[in-house]
C-alpha cells in the first residue's frame, strides 16, 4: 500500500501546483475560509463527480479540464473543486496509513474477539479521520510541500478569522 500513498502524495503536489498555475492561491484560501463547513460539504456532494474526474486525469489532461470547468461554471467553482481534490488525496493517504496500521486485524487468522475489538478500534479511528475532514480545513501542508505557504500568509489568515 506504500506505493499508493506515495502516488497520492505526488498527486496532491501536482494538484496544488495546478491550483497555483491557474488561480491566486491566497485568494482561493480566503474564499475557502469564508464558507462554512456545511456549505463546503454540500458543494462537495454536488460536485463529487467533477472531483473524481479531476483525480482520474493525468497531470497533462488536468489543465484542459480546469478550463472546461471555468467555462461551465465559474473560476471560483473550478478552484474549489481543485482544493477538494487535494483534500481527497489527503484522505486517501490517511486512510491508507490507517489500513496499514490495522492490517493485522483486517487479515484472517486472529481470534474472533481480538478481531472484533480491533475492528472497533479501526472504525473509531476511521470516524476520527472523517470528522477531521468534515471540518474542511484549508490543506496548508499540501501547499507548504510545494513552497506556496508562508508565515506572512498564515498571519493574514489568522487576522481574517479574528475579524
Amino acid at each position: 500500500m506504500g506505493s499508493y500513498a506515495r502516488f497520492a502524495q505526488a498527486d496532491l503536489c501536482d494538484l496544488a501546483a495546478l491550483l497555483d498555475a491557474h488561480f491566486d492561491v491566497v485568494k482561493v484560501r480566503r474564499l475557502w475560509r469564508r464558507h462554512a463547513a456545511r456549505n463546503l460539504a454540500g458543494f462537495e456532494a454536488d460536485n463529487s463527480e467533477f472531483v473524481a474526474d479531476l483525480l482520474k486525469r493525468t497531470p497533462a489532461q488536468r489543465p484542459a479540464l480546469v478550463r472546461r470547468l471555468i467555462k461551465q461554471s465559474t473560476p471560483a467553482t473550478a478552484a474549489v473543486i481543485i482544493v477538494m481534490a487535494v483534500l481527497a488525496c489527503q484522505r486517501a493517504i490517511e486512510t491508507i496509513e490507517l489500513r496499514d496500521a490495522y492490517a493485522g486485524v483486517l487479515s484472517p487468522g486472529g481470534s474472533n474477539r481480538g478481531t472484533v475489538a480491533g475492528l472497533y478500534r479501526f472504525t473509531r479511528a476511521m470516524a476520527a479521520i472523517q470528522a477531521e475532514f468534515a471540518e474542511y480545513r484549508w490543506p496548508h501542508d499540501a501547499f507548504q510541500i510545494i513552497g506556496l505557504a508562508s508565515d506572512k500568509e498564515d498571519e493574514e489568515d489568522e487576522e481574517d478569522e479574528q475579524d
